[in-house]
């Protein structure tokens, strides 16, 4: 049994997910999955060329082209971003995944952050905290 909720255009399934309804520009109707994931992260906010904000904040759902997350104070709209998030899935019990996303602040509401990818990958890692240097995450 799914719940909808026609304001948002989005059904709401029982089992966390959630399915939304997009019209493409040629008018085909497609359908993008929103799973209700809770996993730590950090962010980088690019102010400028050489200036950036740095924090940390918890997903609060994620779909295969974006995610929405609380950060830990509001970040400006339209400036690019990159994500640092500890994936829950383990290669083996010393090697961890990390899910690393570039992309873009599409929207936001208070903390709540709203990023659309340009670019993910994920990277194995050990399973000690995550660690941004100057040459970006490790």
């Amino acid at each position: 049994m799914a719940y909808r909720n026609p304001p948002s255009g989005r059904t709401i399934h029982p089992r966390g997910k959630s399915v939304r309804r997009i019209r493409e520009a040629d008018g085909r109707l497609r359908y993008r999955h929103q799973f209700a994931v809770v996993i730590e992260l950090d962010y980088q906010v690019i102010i400028r060329a050489s200036s950036v904000k740095i924090g940390h904040g918890r997903t609060v759902n994620l779909s295969s082209c974006s995610v929405l997350f609380e950060a830990q104070e509001p970040l400006p709209l339209g400036k690019h971003i990159k994500l640092a998030c500890a994936w829950p899935v383990r290669r083996n019990e010393h090697v961890g995944l990390t899910l690393l996303v570039m992309g873009r602040i599409v929207s936001t509401r208070g903390n709540l952050v709203s990023v659309a990818f340009s670019h993910y990958e994920f990277r194995t890692r050990s399973l000690g905290p995550l660690v941004w240097t100057a040459g970006g995450i490790f």
